[in-house]
């Protein structure tokens, strides 16, 4: 995951209107049904009485309005509540996810997924939503009442690929402590999902470029500032000077690559810790869970990137001198330090940053020995 620049949205004036439109009429319209009473079922007579009142047939159709009876005593009323919001239906795409909108999103990344960096093949992205506003899973119940209001929010769009954002994140949105709206304000929620649009996912998430695989870097390196007293600094190059230094980690095949010293001490730091900055320190990790940015089709595709990097990088020493040469190592250059353009390789930014930058630790390493 690598952050994404500004997205600035130009919606023409008929764009917006619709954008406005649609957003005020699921907000009258759950305020209307939301004073009904509980255990009360929408009859044919509601729906048409809505229909009457000027509301869409899509959001009177789409609409949910049912009892819910929370975890535990199922024959007790005590926890029931009304859970009210819209199924998938109520949401048109046609709106959040105009060629205007779609193109926007899709230059930012240029053509690649926000969340695992793929390439999106043309006319195969998808224009999906941080937080879902069909509601977010809890248990096995959707708290349908959460987001639906943002379903046309510019702000709380992403362009995905299918297996991230369908196959994978679909309606999970935890938060730190398990606090949702409307219960309290968007603004004092504290999701667990990185956000590669308002964050930057390399403080969050970076690659173990020996097995292609994805790893919760802000956990690892809470563990050696703590533990072992280092700098933020000190702990970048001990990972990329020697990535068995990454704990937990396994190959594509599943086999340890980690030093198993280093796990035991890890695992011992992260049970030290207390409920509220392990939750915390969990978002790197859970977020790749989240994803599934560790999927075997996933890790294979890294995997072969950095084939193609290696042999690039490998050109700096078996050719002679040119303009070529010179090309490739300013490009090195730049894309070590995460500045990418639009002649920059196609995709899997952060895994190329710490690529480069272990293989310089590794070629420096070789000289030092020699």
């Amino acid at each position: 995951m690598y952050k994404i620049s500004s997205v600035k949205f130009d919606l023409s004036h008929d764009g917006q209107l619709n954008v406005d439109i649609a957003t005020k009429q699921m907000q009258d319209l759950i305020k209307r049904v939301s004073k009904w009473a509980k255990y009360r079922l929408l009859t044919q007579r509601d729906k048409n009485t809505l229909l009457k009142a000027g509301f869409a047939r899509d959001l009177v159709d789409n609409l949910v309005y049912i009892t819910q009876r929370g975890e535990g005593d199922l024959t007790s009323a005590v926890s029931d509540w009304l859970n009210v919001g819209f199924s998938e239906g109520a949401f048109d795409p046609s709106i959040y996810a105009s060629n205007e909108i779609t193109n926007t999103m899709s230059q930012a990344s240029k053509g690649r997924c926000y969340y695992c960096e793929s390439q999106i093949q043309p006319n195969s992205g998808i224009v999906a939503h941080y937080r879902p506003p069909t509601g977010y899973q809890d248990g096995n119940a959707l708290k349908r009442n959460a987001y639906y209001f943002l379903a046309y929010n510019t702000d709380n769009l992403v362009y995905s690929c299918k297996a991230c954002s369908s196959d994978s994140k679909a309606n999970q949105f935890p938060t730190i402590d398990n606090k949702h709206s409307p219960a309290v304000p968007i603004t004092h929620e504290t999701p667990i999902l990185v956000n590669p649009r308002t964050e930057d996912p390399r403080q969050f998430i970076r690659f173990n470029v020996v097995s292609g695989k994805a790893y919760g870097f802000d956990s690892i390196l809470r563990f050696y500032q703590t533990s072992k007293a280092m700098t933020p600094n000190q702990v970048e190059q001990l990972l990329y000077s020697d990535p068995s230094a990454i704990p937990e980690q396994t190959d594509i095949t599943e086999q340890v690559i980690s030093k198993p010293e280093v796990d035991i001490q890890y695992r011992q730091w992260r049970q030290s810790l207390h409920e509220c900055d392990a939750n915390y320190l969990s978002r790197g990790q859970r977020s790749i869970d989240i994803l599934n940015l560790n999927r075997p089709s996933l890790v294979r595709s890294r995997l072969a990137h950095l084939r193609g990097l290696r042999a690039m990088y490998m050109q700096i020493f078996s050719a002679s001198d040119s303009p070529e040469r010179q090309a490739i190592i300013q490009n090195l250059k730049h894309w070590k330090n995460g500045n990418f353009d639009d002649a920059a390789l196609a995709q899997f930014h952060s895994i190329t940053v710490d690529a480069l930058n272990t293989w310089d630790a590794e070629t420096a390493k070789m000289r030092g020995a020699q």
